[in-house]
């Protein structure tokens, strides 16, 4: 999966939780999502990425199967791939 990353975040989560990685990107490849822009959440674990897209959570979306994603194993590893990238 291609992407273009547009920003890129760690997140604390507070004083006790797990930091996280939030991506802003927008999608390159696929004719379906092409030109998507998306909102990625990334914690350390496999397979914990959640994907949403932006103007769907701008108009209040976010119900499953109408703003969800293949987060972990479509855009998973371009998105792992983006944040290594930055932080090197």
């Amino acid at each position: 999966m291609k992407i273009k990353t547009r920003e890129v975040a760690y997140h604390r989560n507070g004083i006790g939780g797990d930091g996280f990685h939030v991506v802003r990107f927008t999608t390159t490849g696929d004719a379906d999502t092409r030109g998507r822009d998306m909102l990625a959440v990334l914690f350390d674990g496999p397979g914990e990425v959640a994907v949403l897209d932006i103007g769907l959570l701008a108009d209040g979306v976010i119900a499953f199967a109408q703003n969800s994603w293949r987060g972990a194993d479509y855009y998973g590893p371009a998105l792992r791939r983006a944040i290594k990238d930055l932080e090197a």
